[in-house]
Formats: C-alpha cells, sequence, structure tokens
C-alpha cells in the first residue's frame, strides 16, 4: 500500500487515472443492480377490472373508444368486456341515463400508473368534473386490481362503493361472477344479489361491444 502510494506521488496523472478507474467499475456495478432490481418487474402482468360509464352525446361511442385507447396502450390489454346495460343515474342530480359495462384488463402499470392513465382518457373524451355525480361523457373507475387493499386518496382500492352500486356489479359479474371482494370477502354475484330490489335493475342495451378498431 504504501509503495502504491508514492508511486501515485511521482506520477500523479496515473493516480488521476486510477482514481476515475475505481468510480467508472463503482458506478457499473450500480448500474447493473439498478437494471437487474428492474428486471425483476418487467413482464409482470397484473389483472383489473374497469367500470365504464357514459351519459352525454353517443354514449355508445364514448365508451367503445375509451376501451380502444386503453387497449392500444402498450402496457394495458383489455381481455374481456361486459354487455353494456342502461341505468338511471346514480345520486341526487336530475339528468340522463347512462350506459355501464365493465372490462377485464391485465396491465403492467402500478394502481397509481393505470389511474393515471384513466383520467389521461378521461380528458382525451372531454370528461368534465363540474358537478359531483353529475353527467359525464365518460366515466373510468378501478374497481379491483389484484386483490390489493389501498387506502392511499389517489386510488382507493377496491372502488369503495363497488358493493353499493349495482350498476356496476351487474356488468361485472357477466366478466368475473367469483371473484370476490378482498375487503368483504363476498363474490360480485353475491353483493349484486343482496342490492336486488333495493335498487332498480340495469337494463340490457346490447349484448357486446368491442373497442373502436
Amino acid at each position: 500500500m504504501r509503495e502504491a502510494a508514492f508511486f501515485c506521488t511521482i506520477f500523479p496523472g496515473l493516480y488521476h487515472f486510477a482514481y476515475r478507474a475505481w468510480e467508472f467499475s463503482l458506478d457499473n456495478r450500480k448500474k447493473n443492480v439498478l437494471e437487474s432490481l428492474s428486471n425483476r418487474h418487467k413482464g409482470e402482468w397484473h389483472t383489473a377490472y374497469i367500470a365504464l360509464g357514459s351519459n352525454m352525446g353517443d354514449r355508445k361511442e364514448h365508451l367503445r373508444r375509451a376501451l380502444k385507447l386503453l387497449d392500444s396502450s402498450q402496457f394495458c390489454r383489455v381481455e374481456k368486456i361486459s354487455p353494456i346495460y342502461e341505468t338511471e343515474p346514480y345520486g341526487n342530480v336530475e339528468q340522463d341515463r347512462f350506459l355501464n359495462g365493465a372490462a377485464k384488463i391485465e396491465t403492467l402499470l402500478s394502481p397509481g400508473q393505470l389511474m393515471d392513465t384513466l383520467l389521461r382518457i378521461e380528458g382525451e373524451l372531454k370528461r368534465e368534473r363540474t358537478i359531483h355525480w353529475g353527467p359525464r361523457t365518460i366515466d373510468l373507475d378501478i374497481i379491483f386490481y389484484d386483490d390489493i387493499i389501498s387506502s392511499d386518496p389517489h386510488i382507493i382500492l377496491p372502488h369503495p362503493g363497488v358493493h353499493e352500486r349495482l350498476f356496476v356489479l351487474k356488468p361485472l359479474c357477466d366478466i368475473a361472477p367469483l371473484i370476490l371482494h378482498p375487503v368483504l370477502k363476498e363474490s360480485c354475484c353475491r353483493l349484486a344479489l343482496s342490492l336486488e330490489g333495493k335498487q332498480e335493475e340495469p337494463t340490457l342495451y346490447e349484448e357486446a361491444i368491442e373497442p373502436e378498431k
């Protein structure tokens, strides 16, 4: 060690070169560790269920376009789409009837990133948030994301109102009848049955809807 120090005092340029080489080696090791951690999460697809609704303009076209925008993302793929139902508006705001549906998707996005994606799609379809529970061109909500339970204000999981809304549960039952609510530990179909007779039964509007080509 003393010999190396003495050698570097005689050839200071060599010392600087050796130090930079050591820094470069350290940076590469750090980079390799980060790449290793990142690669662990690449290709991990997660299952999410999305509720869709529209009661302004061409309602069916808004649903179709929302599905197309979601499916065209390299980080999401639409796996199943429910029939479309016509329903009374939820809440105490007088407005037109809704078309509602649900979709099962696979995604590489985290819950927060997926929520941001849905908000961006709502923006592209001119969604305006002026009245709570008011009319809207499109409404997109994450109902379930795997079996995650989250109280994050940006994305609460599962959706806090799903068990109280037949217009959400009805189409969800068509594509995932046995999926369990991760908090209530009840299937969607059982939750829907508990609301029958208490809320208006959604009316079948169309058997199937495909994303816009």
